[in-house]
């Protein structure tokens, strides 16, 4: 999330306005908002990102990791896999050496 933000930044004509920078994050908090039909408003979205702008990207880096654990993928699982794969013969032979 803080990689698609930087690079929207990056489109920003170079200026000396530090305080933009809350704007795009603003902006995707909404849109989060919107699509998962999260509770909330635009000012207390405007204010977060405004005031607390790490704090901002780190609340929707969790939200969407959450959420992204129980989506369902469209293979007929119930929930997106998680970790490795199991080996079916996880069992090792320790035989004692003479």
């Amino acid at each position: 999330m803080f990689g698609r933000v930087d690079q929207r930044l990056e489109k920003f004509p170079e200026t000396n306005y530090v305080a933009l920078q809350w704007i795009p994050v603003w902006l995707k908090r909404k849109e989060l908002r919107t699509k998962f039909g999260i509770q909330g408003n635009g000012c207390t979205d405007c204010l977060v990102s405004y005031f607390c702008h790490p704090c901002s990207i780190a609340q929707m880096e969790t939200e969407l990791k959450d959420r992204a654990a129980t989506a369902p993928t469209g293979l007929g699982e119930k929930s997106a896999p998680v970790g490795y794969a199991q080996q079916e013969s996880a069992t090792m032979d320790y035989r004692a050496v003479a």
